[in-house]
């Protein structure tokens, strides 16, 4: 059973009102455009479902902007992970990378990318991340980051925050998207406390249970699963953002795998899959059946 992600307890340092919602790790300047979420959108009552037209007021009555719907998503269509921060340029891309690393083989249905809720499209990952990068045989010198928007968030992708603030720039622009959006620490722990035996058939399935956990377990508050920021910290807080990370990622990476292997055609010991244009062919040398 996979290792349930350590409390990472190195916390980033207190940051300014005007930085909470990016973080400090390279907030945008004052003078570059920033996001912030209505303060007075009205939340909905326990149980709704936010994307069944949900009613919003800015501050002088009910309005109703667009509201985004859930769309059927084909069960062929590829799985689509996307991993937020703010820069997109330490924490993200690493996740990113690693992650696609740990599944490539198991998993290649999975789509993994990554964005920053503020992000300056076009820049290098940071020389201490790639670094940590090179440790575990990744090349992030050639990511370049940019910056989350709706476009990036489709019906039926998962998307895994580097902290609860990541989350609620997501969810403000896709409120549809609420029961596939996570911390990446929130969805490892979600992942690891569930019982193995539980069988999922699809990677859809793996989501909504791990969902469906959020809401039965003990509330616990939401810095906890928080991946530190290490921008500007010293050599210990990067340690440990590495290691939260790479738990984390462990154990998403490990269910993945499984789901897929499972999900995988089983073939004999020394015997090549054949296309159907092979099978056609060999059934009309053994009429029988195909022969190994």
């Amino acid at each position: 059973m996979p290792r349930a992600p350590e409390n990472c307890g190195a916390r980033s340092p207190t940051i300014r009102r005007s930085e909470k919602l990016c973080g400090p790790e390279d907030a945008v300047d004052s003078d570059e455009e920033s996001f912030t979420p209505n303060r007075h959108r009205a939340r909905p009552s326990p149980g709704a479902r936010v994307s069944a037209g949900r009613r919003w007021t800015d501050g002088n009555g009910p309005s109703s902007p667009p509201v985004h719907r859930e769309v059927p998503v084909s069960p062929s269509a590829p799985v689509r992970v996307l991993i937020v921060c703010t820069a997109n340029v330490i924490r993200s891309p690493f996740v990113e990378h690693l992650l696609r690393e740990r599944v490539s083989a198991g998993a290649p249905e999975l789509i993994i990318d990554s964005a920053g809720s503020a992000a300056r499209p076009g820049r290098p990952v940071e020389p201490e991340a790639i670094a940590i990068g090179h440790r575990y045989g990744l090349d992030l010198g050639r990511h370049r980051s940019r910056r989350l928007d709706e476009s990036l968030l489709e019906p039926g992708t998962t998307v895994l925050c580097a902290a609860a603030v990541h989350r609620r720039v997501v969810l403000d622009m896709r409120p549809d998207l609420l029961d596939s959006t996570f911390t990446l620490r929130e969805f490892a722990r979600l992942l690891a406390e569930e019982d193995q035996a539980d069988a999922h058939g699809s990677w859809a399935a793996l989501v909504d249970s791990a969902a469906h956990r959020r809401t039965r377990l003990r509330r616990r508050a939401a810095e906890d699963d928080d991946l530190v920021d290490p921008v500007g910290q010293s050599a210990a807080v990067w340690a440990d953002f590495e290691r939260c990370a790479v738990d984390a990622v462990e154990v998403i990476a490990a269910r993945a795998g499984a789901l897929f292997r499972d999900r995988s055609p089983q073939v004999g010991p020394g015997v090549v899959p054949m296309t159907r244009r092979a099978r056609r062919g060999a059934s009309r040398v053994f009429p029988g059946g195909v022969q190994p």
